[in-house]
């Protein structure tokens, strides 16, 4: 996917959060698709003070690579791992396969700007890049969401970010945001709650195509996925069947055969009325984004300075 203006202020962000740039490995070697205009405003927006030649020195690759804008961002070292040297990168490794043990903790940020979801083997691949970070350093990823069927092998789900970059494999999220490409000029996203803190599932329908940004910090070791992560809801089923405090049952087959039934036959009355209206970016659109699991959020100073008092900056 490469870094455009959307992904490329959510770095912004975390650099005037202070997240640390020092040592950087990118999976796949991430190319710029962002303008001088876009980076100079971002950085007045963000306070960072970057001066134009800085800005023309960050986008100065000829081959448009992200190593002078890392560079800028406070890298000391930018790196690169992918299956093929056609673009240059640091690293020819398949993440299908583990990677060396020479990278492990050998990094202060590991990048995934859309390279993971066209790997096979996600097990194996997002546990490389969780081995790659250093303690005390992060994980950032902006991959895809909803609606781009065919770009590569997976869509992605906040369950499934929450789940993995949880204290149980030594992770802690800072945040997990999703965008729709084309409908957010002002860089406005949508904060995802934590399905198993809501106490239920955190869906989606809209018609936009739409990305997930993921932000995790390493807190502790990291011993590889020795028990699977589950979804939360049902763990928290399988744990109390009678739904303790979350207030959740499992339902009789019956009954759910009779809701399922219901939920058609309303979707049956109401697709005739969206249909129309989704088709001009109109439809489910903001009604998609329910309260109680998404909250808007600018990437703006204030998110950057909630994110450092978060950290203990």
């Amino acid at each position: 996917m490469g870094i455009d203006a959307a992904s490329a202020r959510y770095l912004m962000v975390c650099r005037a959060a202070e997240v640390p740039f020092g040592r950087v490995i990118t999976l796949g070697r991430q190319s710029m698709h962002v303008d001088a205009l876009q980076l100079g405003r971002c950085s007045r927006e963000l306070g960072l003070g970057w001066t134009s030649a800085q800005i023309r020195q960050a986008l100065s690759d000829p081959q448009q690579a992200c190593e002078p804008f890392f560079q800028l961002l406070g890298a000391e070292r930018v790196d690169s791992i992918d299956a093929s040297d056609y673009e240059g990168a640091s690293f020819v490794h398949d993440l299908n396969k583990p990677v060396e043990a020479t990278l492990h903790e050998a990094y202060d940020l590991v990048f995934d700007g859309g390279t993971i979801e066209h790997v096979f083997n996600f097990p194996t691949a997002i546990e490389s890049a969780m081995k790659m970070v250093r303690p005390g350093g992060h994980f950032l990823s902006v991959t895809v969401a909803n609606n781009f069927v065919g770009h590569g092998f997976y869509q992605f789900s906040p369950e499934l970010f929450f789940r993995i970059f949880s204290p149980d494999y030594g992770f802690e999220p800072m945040g997990v945001y999703l965008y729709e490409q084309g409908r957010t000029p002002d860089f406005t996203w949508m904060r995802v709650a934590d399905p198993a803190t809501t106490g239920s599932r955190v869906l989606l329908r809209n018609t936009m195509q739409t990305h997930i940004a993921v932000h995790a910090r390493r807190i502790g070791p990291w011993n590889g996925f020795q028990s699977a992560p589950q979804q939360s809801d049902y763990s928290a089923l399988w744990s109390d069947p009678d739904g303790g405090a979350t207030g959740r049952t499992l339902c009789p087959s019956g009954v759910k055969a009779r809701r399922r039934a219901l939920r058609s036959r309303w979707q049956a009355m109401v697709d005739p009325l969206t249909k129309p209206l989704e088709a001009v970016g109109l439809g489910l659109g903001k009604r998609a984004y329910d309260g109680r699991h998404y909250e808007p959020c600018s990437l703006d100073l204030a998110l950057a300075n909630a994110l450092r008092r978060r950290l203990g900056g």
